[in-house]
C-alpha cells in the first residue's frame, strides 16, 4: 500500500486542509476523494503520492442533471 496525500485547497491554491491515507493504488484514492468532492460541493482538491501527482479535482456548481464535479 501506499500512502497517497489528499489537499483541499482554497481559491489562490492554498492548503486548507490535507489527510493522508493508505490506498492499494491510484484508482482507489481518485474513487475516495471523488466522493468527498462530492459531498462537499465546492472544494477543489489535489492528490499526491510522495511527489507525484495523482489527480486534481477542480469542483464547479453541478449544471442541471449532472452530478459529477469536473475534473481537470
Amino acid at each position: 500500500m501506499a500512502i497517497y496525500r489528499s489537499c483541499f485547497l482554497d481559491e489562490a491554491d492554498r492548503i486548507r486542509e490535507a489527510q493522508e491515507r493508505d490506498f492499494p493504488h491510484d484508482q482507489r484514492t481518485t474513487d475516495h476523494a471523488a466522493a468527498i468532492v462530492a459531498g462537499r460541493g465546492t472544494d477543489r482538491m489535489r492528490i499526491g503520492q510522495a511527489t507525484r501527482l495523482v489527480e486534481h479535482h477542480d469542483v464547479t456548481s453541478p449544471q442541471p442533471g449532472d452530478p459529477k464535479a469536473a475534473r481537470r
